[in-house]
């Protein structure tokens, strides 16, 4: 089969689905199926990306043994005959999900384009890339922070003494760290995404608000990698002005789109 006719086989494919959805003749069934098909694509993606994440592991650990550098005494302990496996695997896993951040989210977005407009999936593609952008820039600033957080806290031990820090309780802290900016970055762009939908108005991202200053010092508590509330809050605080943000631009939105339509 030539390239050509294979896609032209995979254009008539996405029309039937698209039909399929449009026409509202869709069962759960045929949801579930394509969001088996969805999953596994995504799985088959990270799973490659884990094997270059595997073979460049050596790599990557003396990258995640950087934040140490500048903190005297402080050595790795591998306390069990599994930890450097346990370690490798961690170090593929969040390799992986970096790298293959593009894949997967295109995925998601793709579950859904089918029963989305035209200028909808339009918005689909745009969002796919803001979200990889978001959640790798949310990466980069943990790893900014990560050597200026482990300085902090190595600092509190008393004089003289020497770190001997778990390995595995190590890393689980630094991919936690790493995972959780990642995320965080990627939430307003979550909430603007719901908007360019239809599924959430201007006035309901500002109506919630409550609901969002309750999960935005949430997940500072639960993200903050430090022993103080000063760090909480500002985490918090990020969150719930972008949240902020993103309401406004919902708002200046609609309103564009009022101005627009005939009267």
């Amino acid at each position: 089969m030539s390239f050509k006719e294979l896609r032209a086989k995979r254009k008539r494919k996405r029309q039937a689905r698209a039909e399929l959805w449009n026409g509202g003749t869709a069962t759960p069934l045929d949801h579930l199926l394509e969001l088996r098909s969805r999953l596994i694509k995504a799985l088959v993606a990270i799973c490659v990306a884990a094997v270059g994440g595997w073979l460049l592991s050596d790599r990557l650990f003396s990258l995640l043994m950087s934040p140490l550098e500048h903190t005297p005494g402080a050595v790795l302990n591998f306390a069990t005959l599994g930890a450097g496996f346990d370690m490798r695997l961690r170090i593929s896993f969040l390799f992986a999900l970096v790298v293959s951040t593009p894949v997967w989210m295109w995925q998601l977005w793709a579950f859904i384009g089918p029963g989305l407009r035209g200028h909808e999936r339009r918005f689909a593609v745009g969002f796919t890339l803001a979200g990889s952008v978001c959640f790798t820039l949310g990466i980069a600033f943990a790893w900014w922070l990560a050597p200026r957080i482990v300085q902090i806290l190595t600092s509190l031990n008393p004089e003289g003494s020497a770190s001997l820090l778990n390995a595995q309780n190590y890393l689980n802290f630094l991919l936690w760290l790493l995972l959780a900016f990642g995320l965080a970055a990627c939430f307003p762009l979550c909430v603007l995404a719901a908007n360019f939908l239809g599924l959430l108005s201007a006035r309901g991202i500002f109506k919630g608000w409550r609901w969002a200053v309750v999960v935005c010092y949430a997940f500072g508590a639960i993200a903050n990698p430090l022993p103080d509330a000063w760090s909480m809050l500002i985490i918090g605080t990020v969150l719930l002005l972008s949240y902020l943000l993103v309401g406004l631009i919902a708002l200046l939105r609609e309103r564009l789109r009022t101005k627009r339509r005939p009267s």
